[in-house]
């Protein structure tokens, strides 16, 4: 009997494209997450919202908080129930201990703040979280990349048309 392994390809599911904007990333990592089964379906199908999301350091260790992971319509059991703050629940973040450790002092010692920047499936074909250590942009910052960002679309349609 043979048996073949296939490689997949990492695939972006959601990414929290304001945090980009209002965020200097310093350090991204990878996190495993912890999901009821109709919660990865629903991120399978787009259905999360990372509006106001964070992660907090607590003492089981490191929690999303205030994820909106929508409900799955098509879920044969329900696992959770009907309200709204159980999309908004907690969820428990998969780290190791000298990341958490490491993120813990950053946090205290930096002044940072840690936030979600995207759902992906990786190479094994879980679904893992991506994180940030970030600081918060000031206002000219916002207004220096809004610059750049308009020079870039004005070059290219220029180039375009030339």
């Amino acid at each position: 009997m043979q048996i073949i392994f296939l490689r997949l390809k990492e695939k972006e599911i959601v990414k929290n494209k304001k945090a980009s904007f209002d965020y200097i990333f310093l350090e991204k990592i990878e996190a495993g997450i912890i999901l009821n089964g109709d919660e990865v379906k629903s991120i399978l199908n787009h259905n999360v919202n990372f509006a106001n999301s964070y992660v907090k350091m607590l003492n089981s260790g490191p929690e999303l908080i205030n994820c909106h992971i929508g409900y799955y319509k098509f879920a044969k059991f329900k696992t959770r129930d009907e309200t709204e703050r159980y999309t908004y629940r907690s969820r428990k973040l998969l780290l190791n201990k000298k990341q958490i450790a490491k993120l813990s002092l950053r946090i205290k010692r930096d002044r940072v703040t840690i936030i979600p920047i995207k759902f992906h499936i990786n190479e094994r074909g879980k679904i893992k979280l991506e994180i940030a250590v970030a600081r918060g942009k000031k206002l000219f910052d916002k207004r220096q990349s809004v610059k750049e960002r308009d020079f870039l679309r004005e070059n290219s349609r220029n180039l375009k048309h030339n």
